[in-house]
């Protein structure tokens, strides 16, 4: 199958498991809402956001892990692959445990003397902690794998896994539904087995890659002990988990920071506003999932200038992707919010539009992150990247200490402002290494996208204020989506992305046609 081809089928197989997960996750978010309530809610969301703060983690150090298994396995060089990939079973081990002694240091002390929480409820918090600390270290050692399967683009199998850890949370949220009224914590129980379904997800995914990449099994891996090779691979994944840790500080941070001032319930609306934007985010985010692994095989290849036109093009699909669903979303976030919650936390509406916003804006250069990735050179644009995530803490601080009204409608404007200091960031710090200027940015990008977004915006928010009925609105959104997807298939897409998508088409049909 040549790349772009295998591009597409990726992506494809992974928005089909998007829209599954997707369905089951907020299903499975109003379940627990209804049955934890909206204090215990929010208890799980600063005591397990643990476990969510984790993901994105494994998610950094599998792009780290992912880089080297890439670049390696594009050079046909299996010895360095089980090399690189025994290394950072070593490092992940031994941050598994660096993270199981801090959490529970830092951890402990936190639940037992910041956290504000109903004192009737602090035997939970903390039996919920160390639930979380397992999970989380099971996160961790499950990374190594986690990037061979990316590295290899075996998506059908990540789809699989996804979306049986989907089903599981699912299930654990149906049974929580159906214990009624009972002796048992439904809080402990929820986190006892969302820590079972971790455990689950990694016995199955190691036993997976280990026969189906036989050419990774080194029986002892101290044998592939390679002190450069694991200070290569530690130095990368140390910066580029900098990078990760200034959205983790912003997200958690702000979420410890809300608390302090306004309590567990304005937590329900912040996680409930941060699970909306994290969804489109993963919208988008599939797309570079199928796309990252050329991109870095391109750069070890020295293919600098495809490695940058499919940088870009990410950028530029990737937000037309995200903002197929987040425009909807902006505009008809009450009515969704609605009738999916059925009881909506208060200023849920206005977090969740800003987040998405915000998440929009981020896209835009997501691609040039990738390119930067693949070149190695991380080390400033972490550092930078970081600070400017990070300013959101103090200026939630500033906002809420200087008494000023509508303190929330602000923390989270400021949001907008930090992710357009991160666009210009991201442009300036590309055109001083030399990958691209401001110019090809735009003819790459920003005029591919333009025609399409603005028409889609405009339609859904006629639609929104002037239709007088819910079915108008819906019929409305419909059309406009698919007037978007038109105007990107004639306005957007290249030749050369149009007969691959035909060629695709053709084989399915002339497959369904034998049977």
């Amino acid at each position: 199958m040549q790349s772009s081809q295998r591009i597409i089928f990726n992506t494809g197989v992974t928005y089909l498991r998007f829209f599954i997960t997707i369905f089951l996750a907020f299903y499975t978010t109003r379940i627990t809402l209804q049955v934890l309530g909206v204090k215990d809610f929010g208890l799980y969301n600063v005591i397990g956001g643990i476990v969510a703060m984790v993901a994105f983690l494994n998610t950094a150090l599998a792009q780290a892990t992912q880089r080297f298994l890439s670049y390696q396995i594009g050079s046909n060089n299996i010895n360095e692959v089980k090399k690189v990939f025994a290394n950072s079973i070593i490092i992940h081990g031994a941050l598994a445990i660096f993270l199981l002694i801090g959490l529970e240091v830092v951890g402990v002390y936190y639940v037992n003397n910041i956290l504000n929480v109903d004192p009737e409820r602090l035997s939970a918090a903390n039996l919920l902690l160390q639930f979380s600390i397992v999970a989380t270290v099971l996160t961790i050692i499950s990374v190594p794998y986690d990037a061979l399967l990316f590295a290899h683009e075996n998506m059908v199998f990540i789809a699989l896994i996804n979306l049986m850890d989907a089903l599981l949370k699912f299930s654990i949220a149906i049974v929580l539904l159906y214990l009624g009224d009972t002796s048992f914590d439904k809080l402990e129980v929820f986190g006892f087995l969302i820590m079972t379904a971790a455990l689950i997800n990694r016995i199955i995914l190691q036993v997976y890659v280990r026969k189906k990449y036989k050419e990774i099994n080194v029986g002892n891996i101290f044998k592939e002990y390679d002190k450069s090779k694991i200070k290569e691979q530690a130095s990368f994944a140390s910066w580029n988990l900098l990078g990760v840790l200034g959205y983790i500080a912003r997200n958690n941070g702000l979420a410890l920071v809300l608390n302090s001032f306004m309590g567990t319930r304005i937590n329900a609306s912040y996680a409930i506003g941060t699970q909306i934007s994290s969804q489109a985010r993963f919208f988008s985010n599939t797309l570079f999932q199928a796309v990252n692994p050329q991109i870095i095989k391109n750069e070890g290849g020295n293919n600098r200038n495809s490695m940058v036109r499919l940088g870009l093009l990410g950028s530029r699909y990737g937000t037309l992707l995200i903002s197929l669903c987040a425009i909807p979303l902006i505009f008809y976030i009450k009515e969704i919010l609605k009738l999916w919650l059925g009881e909506i936390p208060e200023y849920t509406a206005f977090i969740a539009t800003m987040m998405l916003v915000a998440v929009i804006l981020n896209q835009l250069t997501s691609g040039i992150e990738t390119m930067v990735y693949a070149i190695g050179n991380i080390k400033m644009y972490s550092i930078i990247v970081s600070i400017i995530k990070v300013l959101a803490i103090p200026i939630a601080l500033f906002i809420f200490y200087s008494g000023v009204d509508h303190s929330i409608q602000l923390i989270f404007l400021s949001l907008i402002g930090i992710e357009i200091a991160t666009f210009i960031y991201r442009i300036l710090y590309a055109k001083q290494k030399k990958l691209l200027d401001f110019s090809t940015y735009y003819r790459t990008v920003i005029s591919g996208i333009i025609i399409p977004l603005s028409v889609y915006t405009i339609i859904n928010f006629l639609v929104s204020q002037y239709s007088p009925s819910l079915p108008l609105k819906i019929l409305g959104a419909l059309l406009s989506v698919i007037i978007y997807v038109l105007l990107i298939y004639f306005l957007t897409l290249e030749k050369g992305t149009k007969e691959n998508l035909t060629g695709i088409f053709k084989t399915i049909q002339k497959k369904i046609q034998k049977k």
